[in-house]
């Protein structure tokens, strides 16, 4: 009896079978590893952003020593040591203007910021003193599935 040294075509087609279903498997499975990185990681920039949103926001309002306007609003006016600081929301965008020196983002063109159940600023009386309450959610453009509510109440100190 000859000893063979050479595959059958029948065993051929078997091993490329075997390794086409592995493989088919393997890149399935990576497709879905890059788009759950890709959505943690946008996940995440939205919710960095919206968290120094409302930082600066949080610092901005509690050394206020006034509001003015009318309320609810996309517009919040304050004063700060006699200077006047503006908020803005305009087309996904919300901006700043510190006493009239020119807007600027607080959030990238790719993360936007919208309503959620009217204007996103809110004045609220307590006794003496005034808080401001802030309702936005901020999103992906790309995608807008990658979402995230934020709200909080800051409360005037300034003096």
């Amino acid at each position: 009896m000859k000893k063979r040294n050479a595959l059958s075509l029948v065993e051929l087609i078997i091993y490329l079978g075997v390794v086409s279903i592995v493989l088919l498997a393997m890149v399935d499975l990576v497709t879905h590893l890059v788009y759950s990185q890709t959505k943690t990681s946008n996940s995440i920039e939205v919710t960095q952003n919206s968290e120094l949103i409302f930082s600066r926001l949080n610092q901005t309002i509690e050394n206020a020593s006034a509001i003015s306007g009318s309320y609810p609003s996309n517009t919040l006016n304050l004063t700060i040591e006699g200077q006047s600081v503006v908020f803005s929301l305009n087309a996904g965008r919300l901006s700043v203007n510190e006493n009239g020196q020119g807007e600027i983002y607080l959030n990238p063109e790719k993360i936007e910021i919208t309503e959620i159940n009217g204007p996103i600023f809110t004045k609220v009386v307590n006794g003496s003193s005034n808080s401001v309450q802030v309702n936005f959610e901020g999103r992906l453009k790309a995608n807008q599935n990658i979402k995230e509510d934020f709200t909080s109440t800051y409360v005037m100190r300034g003096k």
